[in-house]
């Protein structure tokens, strides 16, 4: 949620942004040029809200400005802005988190985290919060026996003494079994079960929030204590820019290897969503361009290879061989992991990354360059269809707007709920119809999804960059490449 909430804060003409309970107690403030909130204020929204009978939404406008108040089942989300340039993406934004904070479960998780990374003044405030759920949670509860399903049938001793004692209405007992089990796979390294085992210490007893709280403390001291002094050196930078439990999250997330001198370490061409981060030794970036290897750059200790394709999906443009390098490898599916016990690791990385340049640079700055085809910008109406393995179209038809195109390929513009789904599309084959205008009748190609990038993350607008198989004649280029904006 305070990823989330930055996000808003970051937004063109945005002047404030405040979270209040449902109690009216402040959760969340980041004001433009302004220390802080003080009391008065939040009394005056508590105030204001009321008056209007707590609604799902409003907004007030001012000579200097305009307020969005959205009601979730967290609090009131109060927005203030300059102008209403950015109205439209914060409405769905909240539609979508309001979607998502709909699940108690959910809830808790988020009351959680911005209770571990609040400030001293509004921990009380979340405590409540979280209270407040909790107490509405308890006649929803699920039966024991519910709860239980969720441990797999190959439970240890311990966790069978947990069920007995749970059997015998001992709930206490149950719960000092669970934390001692807790540091006990913490002190091992085997997070993943603790984590496991805090989940269900949260099922049997919603309201045990301080054993919650201390189990998740327990769990962060064994991550950053594995951690050598070493790594914490090479990192330093971004030990700087995560917190420390961001950072030991994302260093047990990756994956640690070896590559010898002269080893591929990424073709070019390939599709693979992977973060490297380069630990010592080196590793040569190159290209392929009009036949011949280009070196671009050279990679070594602190820096991170591979944010392009990562954070918007493509197909690597370079070659990436190691000079003998040790690197740690963060696939997308390890970090999607991460998301609900550290929900601003995602951006808090990708703004780190944007500090290193980029291989591509090397070709804006020179003469030289990788596209075969002159790409102008287009307008008209495109269909994709999804194709299986036999080329055949699989009834998955989406519509989009033409970005631009040339006669080997054609980028689009669309609309999806989830990025996951956009990302899917990576390296799949399309059929794509494209209508310059409502007179002329479409032509077909067939391509491969080269890359997806995100041109809007509140507003869900993404790019597809497609490479056809067949050329575009010189007809069908300038038929629709000639009618520009």
């Amino acid at each position: 949620m305070n990823s989330f909430l930055r996000k808003i804060s970051q937004l063109d003409s945005i002047r404030e942004v405040m979270l209040l309970s449902l109690q009216g107690k402040l959760l969340f403030c980041r004001q433009a040029g302004m220390s802080g909130v003080v009391d008065r204020e939040v009394a005056l929204w508590k105030a204001i809200i009321n008056d209007l009978g707590r609604p799902p939404a409003a907004e007030l406008v001012f000579s200097k400005g305009r307020y969005y108040l959205y009601s979730t089942d967290v609090g009131y989300l109060i927005v203030g802005m300059t102008s209403d340039r950015s109205l439209k993406k914060i409405r769905i934004a909240c539609e979508n988190v309001r979607g998502k904070l709909v699940d108690p479960t959910v809830r808790k998780r988020v009351l959680l985290k911005m209770l571990a990374e609040a400030e001293e003044k509004t921990k009380p405030h979340l405590a409540n919060a979280l209270m407040f759920l909790a107490e509405a949670e308890v006649a929803q509860a699920l039966n024991r026996s519910a709860h239980l399903e969720d441990l797999s049938e190959e439970s240890s001793p311990e966790e069978q003494q947990i069920k007995k004692l749970l059997d015998q209405d001992q709930k206490r007992q149950a719960i000092v079994l669970i934390m001692q089990l807790i540091a006990r796979n913490a002190r091992e390294k085997r997070f993943q079960k603790a984590e496991q085992l805090r989940d269900w210490l949260l099922q049997i007893d919603p309201m045990a929030l301080v054993d919650s709280i201390r189990a998740a403390e327990i769990i962060e001291e064994e991550k950053r204590a594995s951690i050598s002094d070493s790594y914490l050196l090479i990192w330093k930078e971004l030990l700087k820019t995560l917190s420390p439990e961001e950072f030991a999250s994302l260093y047990h997330a990756t994956t640690q290897k070896n590559f010898a001198d002269g080893e591929m370490v990424v073709q070019q061409g390939e599709f693979l969503a992977t973060l490297f981060f380069v630990n010592s030794g080196r590793v040569q970036v190159n290209a392929v361009s009009q036949g011949r290897v280009v070196p671009l750059k050279v990679v070594g200790p602190g820096e991170i290879l591979g944010s392009e394709t990562f954070f918007d999906p493509s197909v690597w443009t370079v070659n990436v061989v190691s000079r003998g390098a040790h690197l740690a490898l963060l696939t997308w599916q390890r970090l999607q992991s991460q998301k609900d016990n550290c929900p601003a690791l995602h951006s808090k990385l990708q703004n780190f990354c944007t500090r290193f340049t980029s291989p591509n640079k090397h070709f804006s700055k020179s003469s030289q360059t990788r596209r075969h085809f002159e790409r102008k910008k287009g307008v008209g109406r495109v269909t994709i269809d999804l194709l299986d393995q036999d080329g055949k179209e699989m009834g998955l038809a989406v519509k989009g707007e033409l970005l631009d195109l040339s006669k080997g390929g054609v980028a689009l513009s669309l609309r999806f709920s989830k990025k996951k789904n956009a990302a899917a599309l990576l390296g799949k084959r399309i059929r794509v119809s494209i209508r310059p205008d409502v007179t002329a009748a479409p032509f077909l190609r067939i391509g491969k999804v080269m890359a997806v990038r995100c041109h809007d993350f509140i507003g869900n607008d993404y790019s597809l960059h497609v490479e056809f198989e067949t050329e575009l004649s010189n007809a069908e280029f300038q038929q629709t490449a000639g009618k520009e904006r």
